[in-house]
């Protein structure tokens, strides 16, 4: 007979007993769950723990899945979570905690388990098969008084405070919004750097997590540090409930080292909660610059069961993995800033995604391996099917690069997006649901931004790929990707693929650009459902492109051919007289127009006659007669046919010239890095 009776209990009967019995802590409010929920897509799991003395316990975790294994956190590592775990009154006995391990072994369809509970462990002998452990904390006890905190601060913190004042320094308190949550990133590259490492909080993670707690309960601090010039050279992250503050991050220039502001941070957040009637204040974690203000060490209790106990053994081995790919991550990280990359363009902002696929004010669409995130007024992910071999070979990005692993292709429309992943179109409906429509033929995806939209529910895409012996097919869908209609085949000996599929609004017809080989370029233009087929061009490389820009009057294009060399071209629509125009470095796959009218486009490191140095090229014109070139990025040096050829991809959608993101990809210092610039003097 067991000592426990266990029941599921709702996420809003939990928050309601734990706030009456005054149990509620910030790591286990609603708006913090929340935020880790959509961050692992996980779902909440809720458990009473009755004793049969009558005293009463309570289980908080987040069942999800990773690397196609179940498991339960409470919290996990990576969450930014202290702890979570068994919540309640005295020490948890060994037999409580295989009573409840047992349950959720037995419940629910689980593989792992971790467990971070501020309560203390007894009986651990009672433990066969778990792995219980210690995590140490610092505390500092605010009951003392701002008074008695002062006198007990180190002498060396004391000077610092000293020296920060007494250099002009100033501490002012921020809104969580996106200019904060710019400056702290930024800051925080630049700790990370500082230790040949990348940030294991991205962008995004920290944004939903602001975004979460600022409309809650949860008394959020957000600090920044100035010098005496007003320039921000620090940034920290405070916030509390119910009598227990965290100091969850911090970060800081590297010239802003020499003010020493994080300690001045840190007692500005303590006299503010210590006049807010706090009575804890836990450094989360244990590191040496936090001694200074004199806290208490702490532990708490760490269990870890898993099943088969080899999961255990992988976990530690993965986790180790990881520390070491991302120092080698970080030899190649470059921090965000407002660095002048030339007179033409500013670098803004690296951004935490390996591409960006649309960008508008309404809504920004990123992917980073086979994770695509939607990003608007309610932040979604999508997580695309992929192998769990596969899976594991993603982690490393020069893998991802080999095996393209980090190609889709994703297009929104009026009912969801339609997203082209290894070979297969998916439509993703707005209410969640992801289903495979059309499989493809030697085909993964087509070129980025080359599938036609004529409105929100009819598009036309060709296939792009190797030859296959059925050739290439034109593809079209009027219900928004639900399902395709094969509206023209290309036979193998004509065409290589698919290059581009562009709509022409001014006629209401459909250009279509094809190739590789010289007999196989053409430039046709078709009505909607591919018939009434006008065919330009000799089939020549001059024809060859994989972009263009139409207007009224022309189709204007520049040759992506790597065999000869690569000059603007410009199309009569009425005569289909051509006009060639400027020549360029080498082939041009990217294109895009700004909302403020700059035409961008990219040179790629396509290896031929045609390439005549060892960079990619960004190009700008306002009226496609001139072209400027605004800057470039050399290629990483890695082999152009196995690690591919250096591009810049720009995103489709509306946007300004002052806020372009272009993703790049075998380029020194930004491969697979959706960087935002600003491009100013076109």
């Amino acid at each position: 007979m067991t000592d426990f009776i266990i029941d599921e209990i709702s996420q809003e009967e939990l928050m309601f007993d734990l706030k009456s019995k005054g149990l509620r802590f910030a790591y286990v409010d609603k708006s913090w769950l929340d935020f880790i929920i959509d961050e692992v897509g996980g779902e909440f799991v809720g458990l009473s723990i009755k004793h049969s003395n009558g005293e009463l316990h309570y289980f908080i975790g987040i069942a999800f899945k990773k690397y196609g294994v179940r498991i339960i956190g409470s919290p996990f590592p990576g969450w930014g979570t202290s702890y979570m775990g068994i919540i309640g009154n005295g020490k948890i006995s060994g037999s409580l905690i295989s009573s409840l391990l047992g349950y959720l072994f037995n419940k629910f369809p689980t593989s792992y388990f971790e467990i971070i509970s501020k309560l203390e462990v007894s009986g651990i002998s009672e433990f066969k098969g778990y792995e219980i452990s210690q995590v140490d904390s610092l505390i500092i006890d605010l009951n003392k008084g701002i008074d008695d905190l002062y006198k007990d601060l180190k002498g060396d913190c004391r000077t610092f405070l000293r020296q920060f004042d007494s250099k002009g320094g100033v501490i002012s308190e921020e809104s969580p919004d996106l200019n904060f949550v710019n400056l702290f990133y930024k800051q925080l590259s630049q700790v990370f750097e500082r230790q040949g490492m990348v940030p294991t909080h991205s962008y995004n993670r920290i944004k939903n997590m602001l975004n979460h707690i600022s409309t809650s309960e949860i008394d959020l601090l957000c600090l920044k540090a100035k010098d005496n010039d007003s320039k921000s050279i620090a940034s920290a992250i405070f916030f509390g409930l119910n009598d227990t503050c965290y100091y969850w991050a911090g970060a800081s220039t590297t010239y802003g080292q020499q003010f020493r502001p994080n300690e001045s941070m840190i007692w500005y957040a303590i006299k503010y909660f210590e006049k807010k009637g706090y009575k804890t204040f836990d450094m989360m974690g244990n590191r040496d610059y936090k001694l200074k203000f004199s806290p208490n060490k702490i532990f708490y209790s760490r269990i870890v069961a898993a099943n088969p106990k080899l999961l255990y053994k992988l976990y530690r081995l993965s986790y180790r993995a990881y520390l070491v790919i991302n120092r080698l991550r970080g030899f190649s990280f470059l921090k965000k800033s407002d660095d002048k990359i030339s007179s033409n363009l500013n670098l803004l902002e690296v951004l935490p995604y390996e591409f960006m696929h649309y960008k508008s004010d309404e809504l920004n669409i990123y992917s980073k391996a086979n994770i695509v995130y939607l990003k608007g007024k309610n932040d979604r992910q999508v997580t695309l099917p992929i192998s769990f071999f596969k899976s594991l070979l993603s982690k490393s990005r020069l893998l991802r690069r080999i095996l393209r692993l980090d190609k889709c292709c994703v297009v929104p429309t009026g009912d969801g997006y339609i997203i082209f992943w290894q070979g297969s179109v998916y439509h993703w409906s707005n209410k969640g649901h992801l289903q495979k429509t059309l499989t493809m033929m030697n085909c993964r995806n087509p070129m980025h931004n080359t599938i036609a939209e004529i409105d929100p529910a009819t598009f036309i895409f060709g296939e792009y790929g190797q030859p296959h012996s059925v050739g290439k097919k034109i593809y079209k869908t009027i219900d928004a990707g639900l399902s395709w209609k094969e509206i023209y085949k290309f036979q193998p000996d004509k065409i290589r693929h698919v290059h581009c599929c562009i709509w022409d609004k001014y006629e209401d017809r459909l250009w279509t650009f094809t190739g590789d080989a010289d007999g196989e370029c053409y430039v046709i233009n078709s009505d909607s459902d591919f018939k009434d087929l006008k065919f330009f061009g000799d089939g020549s490389q001059t024809y060859r492109a994989t972009g263009a820009f139409i207007d009224k009057h022309y189709v204007h294009w520049i040759m992506d051919s790597p065999l000869i060399e690569s000059r603007s071209v410009r199309l009569d629509k009425k005569s289909g007289e051509i006009i060639l125009g400027q020549s360029f470095p080498g082939p041009v796959y990217y294109y895009t127009k700004t909302e403020d009218g700059v035409h961008l486009v990219c040179t790629a490191q396509e290896p031929g006659p045609s390439l005549t140095d060892n960079s990619v090229h960004v190009f700008a014109s306002r009226k496609l007669k001139k072209w400027v070139k605004i800057a470039s990025f050399e290629h990483d040096g890695l082999d152009k046919r196995i690690f591919r050829f250096g591009v810049g991809v720009f995103p489709a959608g509306t946007y300004a010239s002052n806020n372009v993101v272009i993703s790049f990809d075998s380029v020194k210092k930004y491969d697979g890095k959706a960087v935002r610039v600003n491009i100013k003097g076109v």
